[in-house]
């Protein structure tokens, strides 16, 4: 049941509440991070992003960011 609520929660954040390319636009904001963590809960939920192209676009461009690379330990 968790998967199906979960797919169901991507598909709802992705039709009504995420306007692009990040969350609020063409803006970067705190909810972008917030929005990674919950892609990773998707994730590892067994939600697929590719039935989800904006989220996973957006979590393309976050990854790019030199933040989350620091997060993530890309850099030291």
């Amino acid at each position: 049941k968790v998967k199906t609520n979960m797919y169901s929660y991507a598909k709802f954040v992705e039709e009504h509440y995420f306007i692009g390319p990040w969350v609020l636009g063409d803006i970067y904001s705190m909810c972008d991070p917030y929005l990674s963590l919950v892609n990773r809960w998707l994730r590892n939920d067994g939600v697929n992003l590719c039935n989800f192209p904006k989220l996973k676009e957006h979590e393309a461009l976050i990854s790019e960011r030199w933040s989350h690379k620091a997060v993530q330990g890309v850099y030291s």
